[in-house]
This record gives structure tokens, sequence and C-alpha cells, in this order.
């Protein structure tokens, strides 16, 4: 297992650790959507507050997030493929298209995922979920790249690649995946030349190393490993061709 999991909560832990880290989470996350966002505005946001400054896309961003991420807390069942695309409807929520694949060429910068398919992108969703032999870390990760690079949606495609990992996490009570603040820049980078080379396993090992949270009590021996590139993935050509 080349990502095994680093901790291993329990359901009430598990969701008092996304709690948590809500303002990070969806600051980060909003700003991978390019919204602009700030943890002052997002935190407002959450307390029902007036927001200091910012855009009325800024506030209705964050509070459909903020609602997607409680009915993950709240929720019992697991996700599935068509479960994404409902949590694409709740993030998006007031904006056109909200839950629905996207219709025409990404305008992505120096990369443009063709218009998905919607059952091609569901076997692909089914197939990172149900993948023997990786933690639920792996898949998480898994996730939100796959989610991130294609783009399935009308919008709000970091905001659910995010959502859904972090819905994934929770379940397998793996912790929180979580973008450092300070490294969303980075990320955004490197995001951008994983989208456009189609290889995962150098920004899965940053991933891995920097963006797994979790307590030290819940903390889990983790065997060691080495990385390997699985050429046949989802994440990876030739499939994604």
């Amino acid at each position: 297992m080349n990502f095994p999991d680093k901790y291993k909560f329990d359901r009430p832990a598990a969701n008092a650790g996304l709690k948590a880290n809500l303002v990070t989470l969806l600051t980060t996350t909003i700003q991978l959507d390019q919204i602009p966002s700030t943890p002052e505005q997002v935190t407002a946001i959450l307390s029902g507050e007036p927001a200091p400054t910012g855009s009325s896309a800024t506030r209705q961003a964050g509070l459909a997030l903020y609602r997607a991420y409680q009915e993950v807390m709240v929720g019992d069942a697991p996700l599935t493929a068509t479960s994404i695309f409902a949590l694409n409807r709740v993030i998006a929520a007031g904006t056109s298209g909200a839950g629905q694949l996207r219709e025409t060429v990404s305008e992505a910068t120096n990369w443009q995922p063709p218009v998905p398919d919607r059952e091609q992108g569901l076997r692909r969703l089914t197939t990172i979920l149900s993948a023997s032999g990786k933690s639920a870390t792996e898949k998480a990760m898994d996730l939100a790249l796959y989610l991130s690079r294609w783009q399935l949606f009308a919008t709000g495609n970091q905001r659910t690649a995010w959502a859904a990992a972090n819905w994934l996490m929770r379940d397998a009570g793996a912790g929180v995946l979580l973008l450092p603040a300070d490294k969303r820049q980075w990320y955004a980078v490197q995001l951008q030349a994983y989208c456009q080379a189609g290889r995962a396993l150098t920004i899965k090992q940053w991933l891995y190393g920097n963006a797994v949270w979790g307590l030290l009590d819940y903390r889990v021996a983790v065997q060691s490993h080495h990385f390997v590139q699985n050429h046949y993935s989802p994440l990876n050509n030739p499939l994604d061709q």
C-alpha cells in the first residue's frame, strides 16, 4: 500500500476534526475556485455575522459550502459516485448548472478537459471509490485530484473535490484532508502541472506529507513504504485520454 492511513478516528472525533478546521477548509477551497475569500470573511459567515468585506459571491459560496459540510457530518450514507453529483448541487446552489455536468470546454489555463460524459464520469468515480488495496487516504487524494483535473461540473469543482474527499476521510476516520493556507498558491501551481501532464505521483506524495491532518492520540502506526506510479489509474494517461 503506497499511502496507508495515518489516523483512525471514531465518528464523533472525525466530525470534531472537520468542524475544527472548517474555516481553513472553506477559505482555501473557495480560493481554489477563483472566488476571493479570507479567514475573516469565512469566520463571519459561519457565525452568521455580516462579512467585514467581500462580494456576494464569497458569501454565497461560503454558506453553500458550509451547508455541504454540515450534511457530510450528520449523514450516515457512504460516499458514492452519484452522491458526488448531489454534493455539487448543494455546493453550487444558487448558480447556473448546480449539480449538472459541464456542457462546454473548460477555460482552464493551459489545460482544457473535454466536455464530460456522465456515464464515463460515474464509472471513473466508482473505480476510484472501490479501488482494492488502497487506503481511504489514498482514495481521498485520488478523488480530489480526479475531480480537480477533469472538472466534471459546471461550477464549484475544487470545492466539490475537497468536500467529497473529506466525506471519504470522515467515513473512514482517517483524519482531515486540509490544504495548508500558506501553501495554497504553491499547490495551485503543482495542480496545474499535474493537470497538464496527467502524472499524479508527485502531487500525491506532497498531499500525503503536508495535507493529511489529525491528532496524535488517533495516530496509527504507518508501515514503511515506497511510492509507485500507477500508469493505468483513472488519474493518469492513457485512460484519461
